[in-house]
């Protein structure tokens, strides 16, 4: 189950990274809260999501990032068609380096397209102030 499972996070991470922004946001249902460490955010609608997903990678260009490889700390065994995932979310340089880490705790719910992430919890998120940039242009969008 875990290999399932890095292979869905990889997946994930390539989307977003060769921006296609519609496969990534397809990874979550909406409404996607996101538990941030001092505030939520929520994504009502996939439209938002791909206007995240946009903002995310360029914050990631702009940083010099070319990959974001997740690592799974811990997962919980499936029950009543949910679970919950740990995650570690690196984020590397061209040089190979990890230039931030972000810790968080995925939420995941089988649907009949296969697994979602229905909410997600943000621990000593490394690239909060991206987030917050993003909430500022979601306001305005």
């Amino acid at each position: 189950m875990t290999i399932k499972m890095q292979t869905l996070l990889e997946e994930r991470a390539r989307h977003l990274l060769a921006g296609d922004f519609a496969a990534y946001a397809a990874h979550f249902l909406t409404p996607l809260p996101l538990f941030l460490p001092d505030q939520t955010v929520t994504f009502t609608t996939q439209s938002q999501l791909i206007h995240f997903a946009r903002g995310l990678l360029d914050s990631f260009l702009e940083r010099g990032i070319v990959a974001w490889r997740p690592t799974i700390m811990a997962q919980e065994l499936p029950r009543a068609d949910r679970q919950r995932l740990w995650v570690r979310w690196d984020e590397i340089a061209a040089d190979g380096s990890i230039s931030v880490s972000s810790d968080c705790l995925n939420y995941l719910r089988k649907t009949p397209q296969g697994l979602r992430t229905a909410m997600i919890h943000w621990h000593n998120l490394a690239v909060q102030q991206s987030c917050y940039a993003l909430q500022a242009r979601l306001k305005s969008a």
